[in-house]
């Protein structure tokens, strides 16, 4: 295995020798570029099995691979734990009496934007780490980014209130279409760059989020007016619902694209705000009265 892998001349052949093999050892692309991971996440089967022969002497990098998984897990359920325990509780007394058609639509709309907008912005952070050189420079990069654009798009609802279905459906195609554009497009204009400056590569990054976090910033300001021009009762809950949702999808992020691949990270984050679209028709469009 090692001499086919050390004797392949093309990316085609080092995935020829390394497909189907009990640990993933395929080559790393900017799409999956875990090099450090070979543990099949993809495979969750395959996992178990390596799994049980942890009591039997395995070590090495297999075994940081399985507790590192392990963690991840653990994280995942401790914080499911404490977002019931703090969130979803204490804030359920907040829903009653609303009516079942606003409580669920509008649970739905606020979860589907948490999980949607971390999604995007882990599965940037992730494909820009690459691309800058460095996680501590993709942190502040993409930050800076994703919080002033949607900062300035949650301030354009305001001016520019997306108050009509006809104008949702809009927002929401574009947001979905020009995040899923962008697992198409973006790797040929990083590849262009790679070899500039960090000054200049970290300025195509800012170029092309911008307009991806314009139009995620417009998705929380505008469920609010929906669910207050309803019913302000509930809106404590709907927060706890998105910042909970925000959670539990920052590590699920992680998962999804040490398994997958950020592509797909992005995907679920591009179809999460497209799912809007009926959540918002449950809800309704009705004019605010102060």
């Amino acid at each position: 295995m090692l001499r086919n892998i050390a004797s392949a001349d093309s990316r085609a052949a080092l995935e020829h020798y390394t497909a189907g093999l009990k640990l993933d050892l395929t080559p790393p692309t900017d799409d999956r570029p875990f090099f450090f991971n070979q543990l099949p996440l993809y495979d969750p089967v395959q996992v178990y099995k390596i799994a049980r022969t942890l009591g039997a002497g395995i070590g090495g990098v297999i075994k940081g691979n399985l507790l590192a998984t392990a963690t991840l897990f653990v994280l995942l359920f401790v914080s499911l734990l404490l977002v019931v325990a703090t969130i979803v509780v204490p804030l359920s007394s907040a829903i009653r009496d609303v009516g079942r058609k606003l409580a669920i639509g509008g649970t739905a709309y606020f979860f589907l934007i948490g999980v949607g907008f971390m999604m995007i912005e882990i599965g940037l952070l992730q494909r820009m780490s690459v691309f800058l050189g460095h996680p501590i420079y993709s942190l502040s990069v993409v930050l800076f980014t994703v919080i002033l654009s949607t900062g300035v798009g949650s301030l354009i609802s305001d001016r520019l209130p997306v108050d009509r279905l006809r104008i949702f459906v809009l927002w929401a195609v574009a947001t979905s279409g020009y995040v899923l554009a962008m697992t198409f497009w973006l790797s040929g204009v990083l590849l262009a760059f790679d070899s500039e400056s960090l000054f200049v590569r970290a300025a195509i990054c800012v170029i092309t989020m911008a307009p991806a976090g314009l139009l995620l910033g417009v998705g929380f300001p505008t469920g609010m007016r929906l669910i207050s021009a309803v019913d302000r009762k509930p809106t404590p809950w709907f927060w706890g619902i998105n910042g909970g949702a925000g959670v539990l999808a920052s590590i699920s992020a992680v998962a999804t694209s040490l398994a997958l691949g950020i592509n797909v990270t992005l995907w679920i984050g591009a179809l999460c705000y497209l799912l809007l679209v009926p959540t918002a028709a449950t809800i309704g469009f009705r004019p605010i009265t102060k």
